[in-house]
């Protein structure tokens, strides 16, 4: 075998192996809350995340196709490099975890591509469950994700449009 085919197989054979992250991604994180969970409920499935809030969150993030919500469930493949293979498309956003205190409900989620990040969404849903109002959205570090949004959902201040548009 030639030096030029052992070079050929091992470029492959990296490819192959930079674009399986994507596929064999690993469980997604599950940082502990106790102090959101009594005080309000939380829930493990981005199924689980209320209608009005969904539509919301796909007017935020950039690729929703149609206003339609694309974020992959927990421990479920995503896209989780900037490699992109042939085949079908994996949602560059993954799930980790949601619920709300009162009106006020967090989705914790991580994006992939050149970076791997987590963020924080704390979006208002009044009783009438009509329409979500994005209240901030930030990156946090799994060991803070709790801390951080115990304090914006305590934060009285009426919901407006967060700042930056990095979704």
């Amino acid at each position: 075998m030639s030096w030029h085919l052992d070079r050929r197989i091992a470029a492959a054979l990296a490819l192959v192996l930079i674009a399986s992250n994507a596929a064999f991604a690993e469980p997604s994180p599950n940082p502990a809350c106790p102090a959101l969970d009594q005080g309000g409920t939380s829930f493990n499935s981005v199924k689980e995340i209320p209608a009005p809030i969904a539509t919301e969150l796909a007017r935020k993030m950039p690729g929703a196709i149609l206003n339609e919500f694309i974020m992959a469930d927990r421990d479920q493949p995503w896209q989780v490099t900037d490699v992109v293979i042939p085949g079908p498309r994996l949602p560059s956003r993954r799930f980790i975890r949601g619920g709300n205190v009162g009106s006020r409900w967090y989705i914790w989620y991580e994006t992939g591509g050149i970076a791997h990040e987590f963020y924080v969404a704390i979006v208002e849903l009044p009783s009438t469950r009509e329409a979500a109002k994005a209240v901030t959205h930030f990156f946090a570090s799994p060991d803070r994700m709790c801390s951080e949004t115990r304090e914006h959902l305590a934060d009285p201040t009426p919901a407006s449009e967060p700042e930056h548009d990095i979704w």
